[in-house]
């Protein structure tokens, strides 16, 4: 890829994204937290540009997806305008700065758990669950977040 490229927008992270989207339309087996997932992977750069992260995020469907990737195919195609608003983008940086104090926290509590687990000589998972908060992460259920037993 030239560098020229690498300072604007990706038309093929673009074209790569529709194509993705085909072939979940054709081979539809992808849960959405997948198709999400992949799609953020792919147009990371593009997301941030036209501040849709949050949009990618929150969408509920494979079309709300497809709509977001053709919205961002026209910004930078320059078939729409797009404006950048500051108070979008601060509130997009205060929620990854708490996406990532939850996920330290996240973290902190899983170790504590593990040697809870080590010194009462048991599997670390009888005293981790998957439970219900919104906005959780996945970890190998859905919904996710980890918590105590009978507690």
């Amino acid at each position: 890829s030239s560098s020229s490229s690498s300072s604007s927008s990706s038309p093929q992270a673009l074209e790569l994204a529709k194509e993705y989207l085909e072939c979940v339309a054709r081979y539809p087996s992808a849960d959405i937290n997948h198709v999400v997932f992949h799609i953020r992977r792919i147009c990371k750069k593009e997301l941030s540009k036209f501040q849709l992260v949050e949009e990618l995020r929150e969408a509920k469907s494979v079309q709300q997806v497809g709509k977001l990737v053709s919205l961002m195919e026209r910004y930078v195609e320059g078939k729409e305008g797009f404006t950048f608003d500051p108070e979008k983008a601060k509130r997009q940086e205060e929620a990854r700065k708490k996406r990532a104090f939850e996920e330290k926290c996240r973290k902190k509590y899983v170790a504590r758990m593990e040697r809870k687990a080590k010194r009462l000589g048991v599997a670390v998972d009888t005293l981790l669950k998957p439970t219900s908060v919104p906005g959780g992460h996945v970890y190998g259920a859905d919904p996710s977040w980890l918590a105590e037993k009978n507690k």
